[in-house]
Formats: structure tokens, sequence, C-alpha cells
């Protein structure tokens, strides 16, 4: 997000790096609506380590940079299978509760039901 009040946004760069800051890439960033801006990196090997700023100049020629950040890329197979880890933990606690639930009542049920027919 780019915000500048007084003479408004002038460009806006990504800056990423795959060797630990020695060279950095600039890419010029899109302007996707109200503040927002997109760019993409392009597809790096897996666990490679990027990282990455943003940099922005106002019509005034004022500049704002963030902070360096980073990740690691992870294989595809990787992120389908957190994908699905997190599917079944999305889908497998609610079903889990529940059938503890049911036969927790069922339980309750049969023996308030036994207790009954003992006091007959």
């Amino acid at each position: 997000m780019a915000i500048d009040d007084g003479s408004g946004i002038k460009e806006v760069y990504l800056y990423y790096s795959t060797d630990d800051g020695v060279n950095w890439i600039k890419i010029q960033m899109s302007h996707a609506g109200d503040s927002l801006y997109e760019a993409i990196i392009p597809k790096l090997n897996e666990g490679v380590n990027v990282q990455y700023y943003v940099q922005a100049y106002d019509n005034a020629l004022n500049e704002a940079k963030s902070e360096i950040m980073s990740y690691t890329v992870k294989s595809e197979l990787e992120v389908i299978l957190y994908g699905i880890i997190a599917l079944v933990i999305l889908i497998g606690v609610p079903v889990t509760l529940g059938v503890l639930i049911y036969r927790r009542r069922k339980k309750r049920k049969l023996s308030k039901h036994q207790s009954n027919v003992g006091n007959t």
C-alpha cells in the first residue's frame, strides 16, 4: 500500500535479491486500485532465500523505503501438502468433536434409560 495525500504517488518499485543482498533486481510495481500496488517475483527454485523491499516515490520526488523482508521458496508439493493438512484439520477437528459429543450424549441417554428401567 502506498499513500501520498500531498503530490501523489509517482512510482513504486519492488527490489528482490537471491544472493543475500549482493545484487538487487528492480521491478516496477503496477497500480492495482486504491492505494495498492503489485509486482510478481519470477518463479525461483525450491530452497532459494529471497530478500525483498519496496521503494516508492511521490510526484515531488520524495522517497519512502520499506524494511527488508524475506522468505524461502517452498516446493509445489510442500505447498500442496500444507494445504491438505490444513484442510484435514479444518474438517477433521469439527467432525471428531461432533462424533465425541454424539457418543457422550448417546451414552448419557442409555445410562439414564437403564437407571429408569432399574427403578421400575
